[in-house]
């Protein structure tokens, strides 16, 4: 069940990335929000996983690193899209971004395109180890961007 779910957030991630820019303008901001926090939930969920195998005796196998690791990088790479002007706090609708995501828009967007070079490193395959240590990066690039840009 969960990798279903994962597998459809991964597609829902790519077709989102197929958009033209202006549509992600465009587009409901409360609508663009709720997008992205699913997104994140999803990328939560397939790193939980993971963290999770990577703890274990046996480690994270081929199929584990190849469903997670592609939903994460479809994330990473959507998820820039799902900020664009005019979602950020203060509108007529609940998020928890920072001002900074827009204010240093380049670093944000970095973190971003590191975290999928680690998924897409995860989603290679590879030893138990070299997979345990990309996810333990991923978790602490993902840490480093929310207390960057997420007001808790």
């Amino acid at each position: 069940m969960m990798a279903r779910r994962t597998i459809a957030a991964a597609l829902c991630a790519g077709l989102l990335t197929a958009l033209p820019s202006g549509a992600q303008e465009t587009a409901d901001p409360a609508r663009q929000i709720e997008a992205r926090r699913a997104l994140m939930q999803a990328a939560d969920n397939a790193l939980l996983t993971l963290e999770d195998a990577a703890g274990k005796k046996a480690g994270i196998d081929f199929l584990q690193a190849l469903i997670h690791g592609t939903t994460l990088s479809a994330t990473m790479k959507a998820s820039p899209l799902l900020f664009p002007a005019g979602t950020a706090a203060g509108g007529t609708f609940q998020t928890t971004a920072k001002a900074e995501i827009w204010n240093d828009r380049q670093e944000f967007e970095a973190l971003f395109q590191h975290a999928r070079e680690l998924a897409d490193q995860i989603a290679a395959g590879g030893s138990a180890e070299t997979l345990g240590a990309a996810t333990a990066e991923l978790r602490t690039v993902c840490t480093n961007c929310h207390e960057a840009y997420v007001a808790y």
